[in-house]
């Protein structure tokens, strides 16, 4: 069984990191056992709009996986939870999810509310074009070096 972090103390793991080949995977189950737990601060409530993504992109039901990472189940647990439970995706595919982690928002308000977090947040970089790098510079996780 893995305790939950206290995201009002300590962040939850990059978008950016993977578990089993899965992007997003470690952030979600640190901020949804955080969620369950009491201990999410003012993180977004699970599931969040890129757990959606991530949930939708993998055919999940939202709330089985919910329960899976409520359990306390182990990461590796819970990766094969997905793996048995997820819509037939290739290796490809599932290293495709880490695309769309990388790509700017379309939508012109969203990229614009971006701009501002990023320039807020860091004013001397011109480099955070996404969701998932700004969250690396709040959080001081590094980003891949492919990405900048």
């Amino acid at each position: 069984m893995q305790p939950a972090l206290d995201l009002t103390r300590e962040f939850p793991r990059s978008p950016f990191d993977a578990i089993a080949g899965y992007f997003w995977l470690p952030r979600l189950i640190d901020k949804t056992r955080a969620h369950f737990a009491g201990t999410r601060g003012e993180y977004m409530a699970y599931p969040c709009p890129s757990d959606v993504r991530f949930i939708e992109f993998f055919g999940l039901d939202v709330e089985a996986l919910g329960e899976v990472i409520k359990s306390m189940a182990s990461d590796d647990a819970i990766a094969a939870w997905i793996m048995d439970h997820q819509v037939s995706r290739t290796a490809e595919e599932v290293a495709g999810f880490l695309k769309l982690l990388s790509v700017p928002p379309a939508d012109p308000s969203k990229a614009a509310y971006l701009a501002a977090q990023a320039k807020a947040v860091a004013p001397d970089r011109n480099d955070i074009d996404t969701f998932s790098k700004l969250i690396c510079v709040e959080e001081n996780h590094p980003i891949p070096a492919h990405l900048t």
